[in-house]
């Protein structure tokens, strides 16, 4: 293979704008840069991502790329999520918005914690799994479930009951930052919620003025928080 013709197929392959057929042609380049450039491509069909993702299982690079390649579907992301040797890999697959149910469920039990946080991360998790990785043995999971911005009120205030002060913590300020953005008739919502609630968060009372709350020593925690809100700010962006 010529220098000059990884020169040319290189930004083919990279186009958004190239024939999906040719994206496909490419896909068995012999050069790893070129097939690596049509793993990340949007254009390329999810049939050949597919096909990229079997034949080449064990490489990194066309594993990275097609995990986080928004074209891919959902039974590529299986085959990633449950096979690929590198846990980076299989993270992607499980923070995929396309990944089926039975996936993001079979990743909830897996032993690494950090995959376990990447399908409480994923936007499609459903509230069940939510519920189900709130308990999860793990802080770095039960942070990722608190900062996912479909988690309802009534996780949050369990984790108020957390055994880790810092998730305690953390639950509280995402708490507040829910008061503070929800219209009348969520914040109604929340306070119903946290009288049935038995950790006695007596906060919610009017008597009580939130901005007080500043003055807890939440370190960690309230920038854990500033991260949500940045995530929230851009979900909202993007609708």
């Amino acid at each position: 293979m010529k220098w000059q013709d990884v020169r040319r197929d290189l930004p083919l392959a990279s186009d958004r704008g190239s024939d999906p057929t040719l994206l496909d042609r490419l896909s068995s380049h012999p050069d790893w840069e070129v097939r690596g450039a049509v793993a990340k491509n949007p254009t390329t069909r999810p049939q050949t991502l597919h096909k990229l993702a079997l034949k080449y299982n064990t490489d990194n690079l066309i594993g990275i790329s097609v995990a986080e390649n928004p074209s891919t579907e959902p039974r590529t992301l299986k085959v990633l999520g449950l096979r690929h040797p590198w846990p980076w890999v299989r993270i992607r697959a499980a923070e995929h918005p396309n990944s089926p149910a039975n996936l993001l469920e079979q990743l909830a039990k897996d032993p690494r914690e950090d995959i376990r946080a990447a399908v409480a991360r994923n936007p499609s998790v459903s509230i069940e799994l939510l519920y189900t990785l709130s308990r999860d043995r793990h802080i770095d999971v039960r942070e990722s479930v608190l900062t996912d911005h479909k988690t309802p009120i009534e996780i949050l205030l369990n984790l108020r009951k957390d055994d880790s002060k810092y998730i305690r913590d953390l639950a509280l300020e995402i708490i507040k930052y829910r008061i503070e953005e929800a219209d009348p008739q969520e914040r109604e919502r929340i306070e119903r919620a946290s009288s049935m609630s038995d950790i006695g968060i007596n906060y919610f009372s009017n008597e009580i003025d939130l901005d007080d709350l500043d003055s807890i020593d939440l370190g960690e925690s309230r920038r854990a928080v500033e991260r949500f809100k940045i995530w929230e700010s851009l979900l909202r962006h993007r609708s």
